[in-house]
């Protein structure tokens, strides 16, 4: 039996420009567009979700992609990620309820690794910062450490099920990562690719563990 859902409030001309990720916290609304600025709603303090913040600049050309935890997570981290390749991770100061940058990631110096961060995801306890790139990389940050601790390949190199993940040595020859997603124990990752395929990959080991490859329809890997 199907379900009705109704329109709770609608806040009008949010963005400028088009709408391209949104991501929720226990309280607030995070929206980014093809504008630079960041928008933060409350989604507790009134039943209209007012304007709480606004990160300024936050991405010069625009963002494609926000990400949160899950609901059960503390809600004080969230991702971006800009059309110009940079990412940023942003935390809450519990006391002001302001968000402010907290770091942003390196740009890969390796020629190997000049693909752009597309898809993100965060582990549940935010601890953790997965990220896929155009070139079919799969990559692990730890965010208290400020460090890239895995760092996957899903090209002609790459391991099969069960094999390692190996392939380092490739340069960008994976198909397009459009999605990823951390389990909740922050274990193992999975990401799906524009060719259809799915690779899960094992953390604490370092390699693929998983490869579904043409089990899904070409573009369908866009969500997990």
């Amino acid at each position: 039996m199907s379900k009705q859902y109704l329109t709770l409030h609608t806040v009008d001309q949010a963005h400028p420009t088009e709408i391209f990720s949104l991501a929720p916290t226990s309280n607030t609304l995070i929206s980014a567009s093809g504008s630079s600025h960041l928008l933060i709603h409350s989604t507790t303090t009134s039943p209209t979700f007012p304007l709480t913040q606004t990160l300024s600049n936050a991405h010069r050309l625009g963002c494609h992609h926000v990400t949160t935890a899950r609901s059960s997570g503390p809600g004080n981290t969230f991702v971006s990620v800009g059309f110009g390749g940079e990412t940023k991770v942003w935390h809450r100061n519990p006391e002001s309820d302001q968000w402010s940058l907290y770091w942003t990631l390196p740009t890969p110096e390796n020629k190997k690794e000049k693909g752009d961060v597309w898809a993100v995801a965060l582990s549940a306890d935010e601890g953790y910062l997965a990220a896929t790139t155009s070139d079919g990389r799969i990559h692990v940050w730890d965010l208290v450490g400020k460090e890239k601790i895995q760092s996957y390949e899903t090209g002609a190199s790459a391991g099969g099920g069960g094999g390692g993940g190996g392939g380092q040595e490739s340069v960008g020859t994976g198909s397009f990562a459009m999605a990823v997603d951390l389990s909740r124990d922050g274990k193992f990752t999975a990401s799906g690719h524009e060719n259809g395929g799915v690779y899960v990959f094992n953390n604490d080991a370092g390699r693929m563990v998983y490869s579904l490859s043409g089990r899904f329809p070409p573009g369908c890997g866009r969500w997990l």
